[in-house]
């Protein structure tokens, strides 16, 4: 059983949603943050921050540098999504060598990693390479494009909603696999305990094409096979459809309208 978890890169979309898993779950969480660069997604954070308020039960740090090598837990993960455009190197690497002298699992959880139209970035190449030469204590989790409330602005769907918002008559086709956020920070929660040492999985969902008020459109989902041999490819269950998800993160963004400065 897990009982506590250290999370870097806790800013990123997974990384976050994932510590509000854990401590809804009475799970001790240290999220390791990096402070953003644009005003709107310091708010974001912010507001996300005191929507957790004071918990006993989790403590943030704004840098790896706060880190002691006497700080652990029973699980070091690090999360990143593969739209970040500066992935931090140095808190990769302080996440593996705590890993190391602990003898702690390690996770690495990676967002916006399978899609058939992108190459792949080098960090996967270079950080599987140097985490494997690290530790053998270790699993990858990698998850699609994931959507529902705080979805980062840059996203598409978010995009297409702030259209929906101004009442602009436009669809959205989806040529790629997506997940609902808390369909997989329930994965992470679920497998947690049957996840195989130096295994690497590829998480999808099983949510269908289906009819929604949004004009959104998937064309690929659990269908998708185009995943590396090197995964184990893990088809999770949905609970939550697409409009379900779809209208939460438009009640969001109208929540926070100030923040994403709707019109």
């Amino acid at each position: 059983m897990v009982n506590s978890v250290m999370v870097f890169g806790a800013h990123s979309y997974i990384g976050f949603s994932l510590i509000e898993k854990f401590l809804e779950e009475g799970v001790e969480v240290t999220g390791i943050f990096t402070e953003p660069n644009r005003d709107d997604q310091k708010n974001l954070l912010n507001e996300r921050l005191m929507l957790i308020g004071r918990n006993a039960y989790f403590q943030a740090k704004f840098s790896s540098r706060h880190l002691t090598e006497e700080n652990q837990a029973d699980v070091i993960m690090f999360c990143f999504d593969m739209e970040e455009k500066d992935l931090k190197e140095e808190e990769f690497k302080k996440a593996i060598q705590l890993a190391k002298k602990h003898k702690t699992q390690f996770l690495l959880i990676g967002s916006n990693v399978i899609h058939p139209n992108k190459d792949r970035n080098p960090f996967i190449e270079t950080g599987l390479s140097y985490l494997s030469e690290q530790l053998d204590h270790y699993s990858v989790l990698f998850f699609p494009s994931l959507y529902g409330p705080f979805q980062p602005p840059e996203e598409k769907i978010h995009q297409h909603l702030l259209a929906y918002i101004d009442n602009k008559q436009t669809s959205l086709n989806i040529e790629e696999p997506i997940m609902y956020i808390e369909d997989a920070t329930n994965a992470v929660w679920a497998y947690m305990d049957e996840l195989e040492l130096g295994k690497m999985y590829s998480f999808l969902s099983e949510l269908n094409d289906e009819t929604n008020s949004f004009s959104v459109e998937l064309k690929m989902n659990a269908t998708f096979s185009e995943v590396d041999e090197v995964f184990e490819k893990q088809v999770i269950h949905s609970s939550t459809s697409i409009e379900k998800g779809l209208e939460k993160q438009l009640d969001t963004i109208i929540r926070f309208q100030d923040i994403y400065k709707l019109k």
